[in-house]
């Protein structure tokens, strides 16, 4: 009786196969992940970045991984996201049906470049003068004192009182003037000596 074992054996190997037949199409396997564009983002502290959802079922819900990093809301299949302060944080977008999806998110501060001061306006922009001879032209807008340098002293000299820059011609020639207020504005005169 040789097949009873025969038998047996085979009963187990089929009971194997089938079991790891079984186990391997767990439906959990098969179920897709949202697709998020782009996955990872980079965003300013106060500012929003949006990015989109697919692959899923509205109504999509959200969860930050560190609410003090960044935070996020669903809009349809659109999911903005806010940076609060510096650091890192991961954004999970859950859809209606449990399928999730993640976002790595990047939160820097923006340092604002400092605003150059607005130059100086001037009633005119270029004068000539002649040699010996002196010209004025008036600073508008400023903040007083005002001071002037000219660029070739051996084609003009300058002076300032109040808001008049007072341009005195040396040599034939061309130059600029570079008027300058207390707060550092600064203003050009382009200046011709005949």
């Amino acid at each position: 009786m040789k097949t009873k074992p025969f038998l047996k054996s085979m009963a187990l190997v089929i009971c194997c196969l089938t079991s790891f037949v079984l186990v391997s199409c767990d439906k959990d396997d098969d179920k897709p992940n949202l697709k998020i564009s782009p996955n990872k983002v980079e965003v300013a502290v106060g500012k929003t970045v949006t990015v989109s959802v697919s692959n899923g079922t509205a109504p999509y819900t959200t969860k930050s991984s560190d609410a003090k990093i960044a935070v996020a809301k669903s809009d349809k299949n659109a999911i903005v996201i806010t940076g609060v302060k510096d650091g890192s944080a991961m954004i999970t977008i859950t859809d209606r049906k449990g399928v999730t999806g993640k976002v790595a998110v990047t939160v820097r501060t923006v340092k604002e470049t400092p605003k150059t001061p607005k130059g100086l306006d001037f009633d005119k922009q270029s004068i000539t003068v002649s040699v010996g001879k002196d010209g004025i032209v008036t600073v508008k807008g400023g903040a007083q004192p005002y001071s002037a340098v000219a660029k070739d002293v051996n084609i003009a000299t300058v002076s300032v009182k109040e808001n008049k820059v007072n341009i005195r011609g040396v040599k034939a020639g061309k130059t600029t003037i570079t008027v300058t207020d207390k707060d550092k504005k600064t203003g050009t005169i382009n200046v011709t000596v005949k």
